[in-house]
């Protein structure tokens, strides 16, 4: 592959040259030489960045980086006896990295992995002192779940794990779950759902699990420390979706792409401690829906690619502690940072 690209990039530098020699005098062939030396060390900069952002790696702890977000710390130098371990290792070592460490690790990350039921079990084993586990390996089942509860968990996250049924979730009552997250886990239907009652969870994900119908929201009824949902990308959902989440204390909300949502949707939104909404992608809304925001105390809104929202509606934000208003992708909104008053 990369004698190829050599050979590309010579072609094509080529054939530049050749194309603006007839336009172009001496010196400004000589700037462009360099502008495209120049783009061509940043092409393969970014090209080893996206290559190491893709491997496994172990972390011990979180790390603020510029804002008050957690994110998870990449570990680069040894931490603790810990070192970031490179996609070149395979998985005996990566597990024989986890057996020497694992004690002492509470956040484990386990990304591009072939990982069957067994090893995964291995590797939890060596991690008594888990709090966080990230996962995405699409070879694991139901079954791989079972082990969870041996460990001391309160974060888990599932990513395009395809053989996760319902039956995946009921390994996880009883434990002390406070943020689940079941990302394109396309076996999952509705009544997985019923197994998160009496979780103290305070966040739930299940964005891009296609089958979610709004029969799903049934089920996070009895939830009293939930306050962030994300259901983006659940192509079914509609506006009874938003009617069964009514009454709860929810701060932040996600439906993005969810093309069934209206502005009766969004008006069963009043009442709720909401300070973030992301509608992106729902292109039934209208001003009417900003007017049912109207009066809260919302700090982030996006409603990107939202296309019949117009300038008028934005009236509706006036007044509104905003931090962050996105509406990119709406083509009847040209200054919303000069109508809501937001510094650029």
């Amino acid at each position: 592959m990369k004698v190829c690209s050599v050979e590309i990039h010579t072609i094509s530098y080529a054939v530049i040259k050749e194309v603006v020699s007839v336009a172009l005098s001496p010196v400004q062939i000589k700037v462009a030489t360099v502008a495209l030396i120049i783009f061509g060390i940043l092409s393969a900069s970014f090209g080893l960045a996206y290559f190491f952002c893709r491997t496994p790696f172990l972390s011990t702890s979180f790390v603020k980086r510029g804002s008050s977000r957690p994110t998870l710390k990449w570990v680069d130098a040894p931490v603790g006896g810990l070192t970031r371990l490179g996609g070149s290792r395979n998985n005996e070592q990566f597990i024989a990295e986890i057996k020497k460490n694992g004690a002492q690790l509470r956040c484990l990350i386990l990304r591009d992995l072939v990982l069957d039921d067994v090893q995964f079990e291995e590797m939890l084993r060596c991690c008594p002192n888990l709090v966080h586990l990230e996962v995405r390996a699409d070879q694991l089942t139901d079954n791989a779940l079972e082990h969870l509860h041996k460990t001391k968990l309160t974060k888990v996250a599932f990513n395009r794990c395809l053989k996760l049924t319902n039956h995946a979730l009921k390994y996880l009552q009883g434990m002390p779950l406070k943020k689940i997250r079941f990302n394109y886990c396309l076996k999952l239907t509705d009544s997985c759902l019923e197994y998160l009652k009496a979780m103290p969870l305070e966040s739930v994900d299940f964005s891009e699990c296609t089958y979610l119908t709004d029969l799903a929201f049934v089920h996070l009824k009895g939830l009293k420390n939930l306050n962030q949902v994300n259901f983006s990308c659940c192509f079914k959902l509609t506006d009874q979706a938003l009617f069964h989440l009514r009454g709860m204390q929810l701060q932040s909300i996600d439906f993005s792409c969810c093309h069934g949502v209206t502005n009766q949707g969004i008006a069963y939104l009043k009442g709720m401690p909401l300070s973030k909404v992301v509608f992106m992608l729902c292109s039934k809304l209208t001003d009417a829906a900003l007017e049912h925001l109207a009066g809260m105390q919302l700090t982030h809104v996006d409603f990107s690619h939202c296309v019949q929202l117009t300038d008028q509606g934005l009236k509706y934000l006036l007044g509104m502690p905003l931090k962050e208003a996105i509406f990119d992708g709406c083509p009847q909104i040209l200054h919303p940072v000069k109508l809501l008053n937001l510094e650029a």
